[in-house]
């Protein structure tokens, strides 16, 4: 039998890589090594650095191209690492690198203005008031992506995504703009705006109040071509829906979010006086209940979802939340897409003159029933029954996040319902009136977990199906994250 030659030990092939590592990776682009480093954690990256000068470099690339800034706690449930550690840049998903203020904000802050790594900023979040970042922040002229409390400071010329309070003349390339309080904005200013977030919400010294429609834009003429549009807690004032057909195109828009607006109807009301300008939202219902019974209503113009219905036929995402105590266009509205994947809908439970609850549930699950390659299904509203569920739901074979509040039944019907869903990932279920016992919650889980479901939310557990209940300070932001964006 002839003599093999012995193999090396691993101890000596572990020092031989040792020694060909670093020129191995001297020959690489540095571009090419940074794209690698965007995918290690802050403290895999700091380790590299320790590697040699060029490994250094690039990973210095990495620490300070997003940062973000605040006082919340850093531990995190393993589960959700990834998930509140990377961050978007225009495209690119990088780890942030995360400065907690009660011990690293003023090295940060040396470390930045007394070098030139303060030009390596891609990205900076910061979540409370910008305090000794003030002076800072003008001198990342990289800025791509930023989510400030005030945006007067910046002067980057490249920033294309912010998110910010108030906007002010410093920069009209953006491509995506999010106010976090009411600020009208001049259309014609901002010509390349792919996603526009708006929040209509004022505050002065004593409280916050919503602001009509008509104080968020100015269009002078020109139309956004958007392909994503969101706009929360607005007041609809009667002809405003005219505002939005002047100042955007939705032949592109993808994504719409009308959450937490309130529509005042376009009434006939010739033997009132009303000023709805002065007429509170906590009044409106009262208003309504006397109007209706002296039958004076009389609808005389189309209302937001009415207007909007023929422009937005191609959406993909849909979220909405509108509010009109006379009539509800809800049902018509999702009717009327062609073929959405994900939608979140709020069905009203307040009183309407022409509605009664269950007829508007069943008119809702109808029009959600229509479109059946739907991957996201959120529905906020009263308890809905089982049957109800089975009879539009049913087919609905593609979904992978789903919620509802379920009205309480027998459990072995409620498990066969869930299990028609054959990708089924995500599921959140409240059952109302009678909330679940532990004991009841156990057999659900148990039942369902050989099949697709991967995460399930019961009251306020949350289950991994095959390793029982979860927890983690950031839990539940991430299971809703992931309910319609898997």
């Amino acid at each position: 039998m002839q003599n093999r030659p012995k193999r090396p030990s691993s101890k000596l092939l572990t020092f031989q890589s040792n020694i060909q590592f670093p020129q191995m990776i001297d020959t690489l682009p540095s571009e090419l090594v940074l794209q690698v480093c965007q995918n290690l954690h802050q403290s895999d990256c700091f380790h590299l650095m320790l590697c040699n000068k060029f490994l250094s470099q690039c990973c210095l690339k990495r620490l300070y191209q997003s940062i973000i800034v605040d006082d919340e706690s850093l531990y995190l449930d393993e589960l959700l690492e990834d998930t509140y550690y990377v961050r978007d840049i225009c495209g690119v998903k990088v780890y942030s690198s995360r400065v907690k203020t009660s011990y690293g904000l003023k090295q940060l802050i040396r470390t930045l203005t007394e070098s030139d790594l303060v030009c390596l900023v891609q990205r900076i979040e910061v979540n409370q008031d910008l305090g000794l970042l003030r002076h800072c922040i003008p001198k990342m002229t990289n800025l791509k992506c930023a989510q400030l409390p005030e945006s007067g400071v910046l002067s980057a010329p490249g920033l294309q995504s912010l998110r910010t309070k108030k906007i002010e003349g410093f920069n009209y390339d953006l491509h995506e703009l999010e106010l976090t309080q009411s600020c009208k904005l001049t259309v014609s200013n901002f010509k390349h705006l792919k996603k526009l977030s708006v929040t209509a919400i004022a505050r002065n010294s004593l409280k916050q109040y919503r602001v009509p429609l008509s104080s968020l834009f100015n269009s002078n003429g020109h139309k956004l071509k958007l392909h994503e549009l969101t706009i929360k807690s607005a007041l609809i004032y009667p002809q405003e829906p005219q505002i939005l057909l002047e100042a955007l195109d939705f032949t592109k828009l993808r994504v719409l979010r009308l959450i937490d607006l309130f529509e005042y109807p376009t009434l006939s009301l010739p033997e009132t006086d009303i000023k709805w300008e002065e007429l509170r939202v906590s009044e409106f219902r009262q208003w309504m209940s006397r109007l209706s019974e002296g039958n004076r209503l009389l609808q005389t113009a189309k209302m937001l979802l009415e207007a909007l219905s023929p422009q937005v036929k191609g959406l993909k995402v849909l979220e909405l939340q509108v509010c009109n105590f006379l009539t509800d266009h809800g049902p018509q509205f999702i009717s009327s897409i062609t073929d959405l994947r994900t939608l979140k809908v709020k069905i009203p439970s307040q009183h309407f003159v022409d509605h009664d609850p269950d007829s508007r549930i069943r008119a809702y699950l109808q029009s959600i029933s229509l479109h059946k390659n739907l991957r996201h299904l959120v529905i906020e509203s009263p308890p809905i029954d089982v049957l109800l569920l089975e009879e539009y739901l049913s087919q609905m074979r593609n979904l992978k996040g789903l919620k509802l509040c379920v009205k309480s039944i027998e459990l072995a019907r409620f498990i066969s319902f869930i299990r028609t869903f054959a990708e089924l990932e995500f599921l959140d279920v409240i059952f109302d009136p009678i909330p679940l016992k532990d004991i009841q919650e156990k057999y659900i889980v148990e039942a369902l977990s050989h099949g697709p479901l991967q995460y399930a939310k019961f009251s306020t557990s949350i289950y991994d199906m095959r390793k029982g209940t979860i927890k983690g300070k950031h839990i539940m932001r991430w299971f809703d994250d992931k309910l319609i964006n898997l």
